[in-house]
């Protein structure tokens, strides 16, 4: 089933961000990373190595041919379908299982279930470090052999913090358990989850970058399908209620570690570099309050009505959540197309391609409206033809949870403006503000609403954090996002 996710991540806003734009070669690693401010992208040494697969090395849009843009144009639609086919599978799923799970699961069933990945998405901003992030920036940055110990050092970042946060939440045990009312060991099991997801991310995140949507495609599949029949062996044929669920998703990540370990161990490079591992851990823990804003923003909500409404409520709230991960994924296919689209763009930093650059962003818009405006016309069909009635409350508040999904997808797409500049204070500062918005509706209105104040509250929350961060992008990239300007794209 879904769990806490911060896909997203960001960045910031100030010049005194924690950039490094170049490592340099082996004779020189001793040398820390120097700042984008003092070392420009275009004025690097032209004896530098490219990274063999940079994709900022194609041509700009502005200087193909209309066959190469009409290409380029059908590699990135390519890209998109195929992270769309990855997402509709790991979307299907849950959705096949809801029903499943309804029958053989209570309420307060699904509301363990909803603190489990509560949890999870709480430990993830530490055991991961941002690491995906890091890796993502760099690889359009280091050689080829520069990445690879880059890599190594991110791999081992997420291990070590995986175990820190464990031994944290041991010595802490007791508060932690009675707050979230699970036991250590599901908290260790929740810590354990969290730092396998982020292992998982790098690879993934190295086929994103290196325009490889079908390998990242075929392991999503494999992992959604793979979760899917473990949580149907443990709930169905082993009666395990809601641990069955959340063993399945702990059992899930270890094997596709496993899985993903020789693309782990083959992607590094042997090597100590002492700046490397200096950035990796500034660049993350830069990041960790963003990530940590984001996980406040979709997790709080199920304490809040744990604490004010009960376990039951939660698992009502919780299972209604899915429907607003149905906007997150095709969000997420886009931006993982668009991305690598992007970074390359702003990297060539050619002013004609702007307009191109607005056209698309505009248009994922529309789209983002549009796929809303038809959830919202279809959960109350659903609800009522496949859940059953102690669980039709779900029509009353899913609309503002896709609203609020629907705008987080925007702002994920503004967010790589700000990603690619490195300004990790701005985008920290920025989800801050909308996480503590987010508590604090949720204090006001849960008591009284419920489920619907709850949902309620994750709109407004991810509208503010949308409207703001778009205007640090327009400071970070300045685009001509209300001017009239013609574009091929």
């Amino acid at each position: 089933m879904t769990g806490g996710r911060t896909e997203e991540t960001s960045e910031t806003e100030t010049s005194d961000a924690t950039t490094s734009d170049t490592v340099k070669s082996d004779a020189e690693t001793s040398d820390t990373l120097k700042p984008d401010a003092e070392k420009p992208h275009a004025k690097k040494p032209h004896a530098e190595k490219p990274h063999a697969e940079k994709p900022h090395a194609e041509k700009p849009d502005a200087e193909k041919s209309d066959a190469e843009k009409s290409d380029a144009e059908d590699t990135l639609l390519g890209a998109t379908a195929l992270y769309g086919v990855a997402n509709a599978v790991q979307a299907l799923v849950p959705v096949l299982l809801i029903p499943v799970l309804a029958y053989y699961l209570s309420r307060e069933d699904f509301g363990h279930i909803a603190m489990f990945t509560a949890v999870v998405g709480l430990a993830m901003p530490i055991t991961s470090m941002n690491a995906a992030y890091s890796v993502r920036r760099q690889f359009f940055t280091l050689d080829a052999a520069n990445f690879g110990r880059y890599w190594s050092h991110a791999t081992a970042l997420i291990v070590a913090a995986t175990v820190v946060v464990a031994l944290a939440i041991w010595a802490l045990s007791s508060p932690i358990s009675t707050l979230a009312g699970l036991s250590l060991l599901w908290l260790l099991l929740a810590v354990l989850h969290a730092g396998g997801q982020g292992l998982i991310a790098l690879p993934l995140t190295l086929w994103q970058v290196r325009q490889q949507p079908r390998t990242f495609a075929a392991l999503q599949i494999a992992r959604a399908v793979l979760l899917g029949a473990l949580t149907l062996l443990a709930v169905v044929a082993f009666d395990f209620a809601w641990q069955g669920v959340a063993g399945a998703m702990v059992a899930t990540t270890v094997l596709i570690v496993f899985v993903c370990a020789p693309a782990l161990v083959r992607s590094g490079a042997r090597g100590y570099r002492k700046p490397m591992l200096q950035h990796a851990l500034r660049h993350g823990t830069a990041l960790i309050p963003h990530t940590m804003g984001m996980l406040i923003i979709t997790s709080t909500d199920r304490f809040f009505l744990t604490h004010y409404q009960g376990a039951e409520e939660t698992g009502v709230y919780w299972l209604g959540y899915q429907f607003g991960y149905a906007v997150t994924l095709v969000a997420d296919a886009y931006n993982r197309a668009f991305s690598p689209w992007l970074y390359a763009r702003l990297a060539a930093n050619v002013v004609r391609e702007r307009a191109a650059i607005v056209g698309r962003v505009y248009r994922f818009f529309g789209a983002m409206a549009l796929l809303a405006a038809v959830l919202v016309l279809l959960t109350p069909l659903v609800v009522q033809g496949v859940l059953p009635a102690e669980f039709l409350g779900i029509q009353d508040f899913a609309y503002w949870i896709i609203l609020g999904f629907a705008l987080n997808g925007m702002y994920r797409v503004v967010a790589g403006f700000v990603f690619y500049a490195e300004r990790t204070k701005t985008i920290s500062a920025i989800t801050l503000c909308a996480a503590a918005c987010n508590v604090g509706l949720n204090a006001l209105w849960v008591p009284d609403l419920g489920a619907t104040g709850a949902a309620q509250a994750t709109a407004v929350s991810f509208g503010i954090g949308f409207a703001l961060t778009w205007m640090a992008a327009q400071r970070a990239h300045p685009m001509p996002w209300f001017t009239r300007a013609r574009t091929s794209a």
